[in-house]
């Protein structure tokens, strides 16, 4: 038990600490007050690194974090790249810096790696066909511009999306989903967030069989029933839109997950993640030592029974 109170409680600090961090890069930048940059290492076009660091190797076409990185942001503007953390962070604590950017690129793959930063943590823009996977991000993953990008095997506390024909899938996405562009799909995320998405125009909610887990489903949805074991509710969730964006959404769209999960998706099977089910209880097996005993006493008994038949005849 207290363990899981440690944990909850861990969870919460970290939550909050991302939503001060946001509170306090936005009140800077409304009251005009410049925020501090980091240095910047970049992958260029030609896919030299500048400056020159130990920080990042090279084989080939991929280029692999050695140690984690520091105050300092990575940028990428190479295209047909991957970019490996091998499980380490970029870290930054000061100014509106994101950990990682990639600009005007194309078939990039970004995997295992956490970036912490106090507003953006990676800023896809004007890029496409990138796919971000095994990411960690303690703020936000913004997608600006371009298509056809993937975000997938991720967790994040904020997801903003102002591009269109991209897919989002199996993630978990804990305080905010902003979505301002078109003909998106997601499915097979964790949906966990309070407050309701800004969402503008149509998207896509499932992959036509599969749609995501919202935490608020069973709330308002009580009547809703599992559809056999399937782990899908019998209800589609209409997606409430907040209102902050109401002069610029589409009033006539509609978002509609048609495939909701009972249950969270379990990212690290690529699964449902089924509760423990009640084995279905087999009929005991007749007792066979019983069955011979009383088998044994029958054959007994009708054998006395036919010694006493036969005495009594002969006399």
């Amino acid at each position: 038990m207290k363990k899981k109170v440690a944990g909850l409680f861990f969870v919460s600090a970290l939550l909050f600490s991302a939503a001060a961090g946001l509170l306090l890069v936005d009140s800077a930048k409304a009251n005009g007050i410049p925020l501090p940059k980091v240095p910047v290492i970049g992958i260029n076009g030609d896919g030299s690194i500048t400056p020159e660091t130990d920080l990042i190797s090279r084989n080939g076409n991929t280029y692999t974090l050695t140690a984690n990185v520091n105050e300092y942001e990575i940028s990428i503007g190479c295209s047909n790249i991957v970019f490996d953390g091998a499980g380490h962070t970029i870290n930054i604590t000061k100014g509106d810096n994101s950990g990682l950017s990639l600009g005007s690129v194309s078939n990039v793959t970004i995997k295992n790696v956490e970036v912490q930063s106090s507003y953006t943590n990676i800023h896809l823009y004007y890029s496409s066909n990138c796919t971000l996977t095994d990411v960690k991000a303690n703020n936000r993953i913004y997608l600006l511009e371009g298509d056809s990008n993937v975000i997938t095997k991720s967790s994040m506390n904020s997801l903003h999306v102002d591009s269109n024909d991209n897919s989002i899938s199996k993630n978990s996405i804990f305080v905010e989903l902003f979505v301002g562009g078109r003909n998106n799909i997601f499915s097979k995320n964790n949906f966990l967030f309070e407050d309701l998405p800004i969402i503008l125009y149509n998207n896509i909610w499932d992959d036509g069989s599969v749609g995501n887990y919202w935490g608020n489903y069973s709330t308002r949805y009580p009547d809703a029933r599992e559809i056999g074991n399937t782990g899908i509710g019998n209800m589609p969730y209409v997606i409430e839109r907040d209102t902050r964006a109401r002069g610029l959404w589409d009033p006539n769209a509609t978002n509609i997950d048609r495939y909701p999960l009972i249950y969270p998706y379990d990212i690290e099977k690529d699964a449902i993640a089924f509760p423990a089910r009640e084995p279905l209880s087999e009929p005991e097996p007749f007792p066979t030592a019983l069955a011979v005993g009383a088998s044994g006493a029958s054959i007994a008994i009708i054998g006395v029974g036919l010694l006493v038949y036969f005495k009594k005849r002969k006399h």
